[in-house]
């Protein structure tokens, strides 16, 4: 049970660390189409980064697919 209970803080932080970016962009970004009525935002991508760049540092083993780049992310 340890485990899923680090997982699940360590998860929080990662979400919180992605908020801080949006909460810090406010409603300053620009937008760009990956497909047909499908958008995302520079803030987007840089609240991705935050959250992946959290969760490699504290489990660097495990695969993670990230949604607004479309790629999966391996460490």
């Amino acid at each position: 049970m340890q485990d899923l209970t680090n997982y699940a803080t360590i998860c929080r932080d990662a979400a919180r660390a992605g908020v801080e970016v949006i909460r810090a962009a406010g409603r300053n970004f620009e937008f760009r189409a990956k497909a047909p009525a499908d958008f995302v935002t520079d803030v987007d991508l840089a609240s991705q980064r935050a959250i992946l760049n959290h969760l490699r540092q504290h489990c660097p083993d495990h695969a993670v697919v990230a949604e607004e780049d479309g790629q999966s992310e391996l460490t």
